[in-house]
């Protein structure tokens, strides 16, 4: 130093020592592939799980000797399938993983052919792989793979409300967000099973996704005016044009199929506001008609929204049912996205007993989502109710998952666009969380 120079090496060698046992630390905020930014924020969040677990520190602590068997290092999506349907179920595993998404494949023979059972499979997966489960697959129908029935009877249906969120339910009551985006395959046969597969792949080849950047959205709604005195009863009709006028902003190309419901000139939406002079009678007039939903299927609409009644076969106004679907012949692999938020329209469980019988439903049947699902060139997929719900949940839900696609709407939820449909899913009962709705509601969802 006290010479002043400045010395030059071509090379160092640096030794780096760690002090402590001869193990090291699993750092839970991974990266890569199988890691998006949503889940490294995920990751990053205290496990209230993990701080309660006797075995806390063998969770967070790989010791270098053990011996562990491949499965215990996981997989971030998980397919659970029926046995009978082993064969599409690898199938879809290997496109999943051919486009970088870990995929592993369980059958009921393994987890249990019970929801509980099931579910204590994916929550023991969920706390101890390496790489945790993000997503998952029910493939199968009700009476291969069972859905789960919390608490009493809907109110309207005299049946148990139905739903797959109970797997996903890790350390939460039946009115949490689930942990894992949930989707199932309402199939009874590998080639219906198989179909489903196809279309996933077909719709995900990169010519179709640039037909995607065709930016059409459809909007179904109808206004609800019982008294006929230009004022709207229910939420419907506003509630779709709040999310057009959003989605339409964003530079996306929205066409209404709006109908009245009785007869009646709309002069005034349900919260009070003026219906605008280009939706009055005879500017707009509120005709629209099931052709023009089956064209607008058929034209290669990205996504569908409605809002409206339903039941089990299908939508109320204007009418498409399950005997319409086979006028739908969707061309180029365009398959639509289907958010169905209404009464039923979403039923898949109808053979359980649980839902056959008091006037519900037909256990024989195949009702309107499963059969759109299982059309050759139907639907990519469908969020719909499983049981009749209440007006105003229902348009809180459907502005909570138009949010997530299409960010902003609300001043809920990130930023950015959430592009899987678990995601969105679990999003929009976020929304639902946070208004307050809770186990008071589970009667009326």
């Amino acid at each position: 130093a006290g010479e002043q120079r400045l010395v030059q090496y071509s090379s160092l060698l640096v030794d780096i020592v760690f002090k402590g046992p001869p193990c090291f630390k699993q750092l839970r905020t991974a990266s890569g592939f199988d890691m998006d930014e949503l889940d490294q924020r995920l990751e990053r969040a205290p496990s209230s799980l993990i701080a309660t677990a006797l075995n806390r520190e063998l969770l967070e602590l790989a010791v270098c000797p053990i011996v562990i068997r491949p499965i215990f290092f996981g997989a971030r999506f998980v397919i659970v399938t029926a046995p009978a349907l082993v064969a599409a179920a690898n199938d879809l595993a290997a496109h999943k993983i051919a486009r970088g998404l870990s995929t592993v494949v369980v059958t009921t023979a393994t987890t249990g052919a019970t929801a509980a059972g099931i579910r204590s499979y994916l929550q023991n997966a969920y706390n101890n792989w390496w790489i945790r489960p993000r997503y998952l697959l029910l493939m199968g129908d009700a009476e291969l793979i069972p859905t789960h029935y919390p608490g009493a009877n809907n109110s309207w249906d005299g049946v148990k409300n139905g739903g797959d969120q109970y797997y996903g339910q890790f350390g939460g009551g039946s009115t949490s967000v689930p942990l894992l985006g949930i989707g199932r395959f309402p199939v009874d046969t590998d080639a219906q099973a198989g179909r489903r597969r196809q279309g996933q792949g077909l719709r995900e080849r990169p010519a179709e996704l640039l037909q995607c950047l065709l930016r059409q959205l459809q909007l179904r709604g109808a206004v609800q005016d019982d008294d006929t005195n230009g004022v709207e009863n229910r939420t419907f009709a506003r509630t779709a044009e709040v999310i057009r006028a959003h989605v339409a902003g964003l530079g996306w190309n929205v066409q209404r199929i709006y109908r009245d419901s009785p007869t009646t000139s709309p002069t005034t939406w349900y919260d009070g506001v003026a219906v605008p002079w280009y939706l009055r009678k005879p500017t707009f007039p509120w005709n629209g008609a099931t052709a023009d939903v089956t064209a607008a299927f058929n034209d290669g609409r990205a996504l569908f929204f409605h809002r409206d009644h339903g039941w089990w076969n299908g939508w109320g106004t204007p009418g498409f049912s399950t005997g319409n679907l086979a006028g739908v012949a969707v061309a180029g692999h365009e398959f639509p996205v289907v958010l169905s938020v209404n009464c039923a329209s979403g039923i898949f469980d109808n053979e359980a007993t649980e839902t056959s019988g008091a006037g519900y439903s037909n256990a024989a049947s195949v009702y309107w989502a499963e059969s759109f699902l299982r059309k050759a060139d139907g639907a990519l997929a469908v969020i719909g109710d499983q049981r009749s719900s209440g007006s105003t949940i229902n348009s809180d839900l459907a502005k909570g998952l138009v949010d997530a696609i299409f960010p902003n709407l609300l001043a809920y939820g990130p930023a950015t666009t959430v592009r899987r449909l678990g995601d969105v899913l679990n999003a929009g009962k976020g929304y639902l969380t946070s208004l307050g709705y809770g186990a008071a509601d589970q009667s009326r969802r």
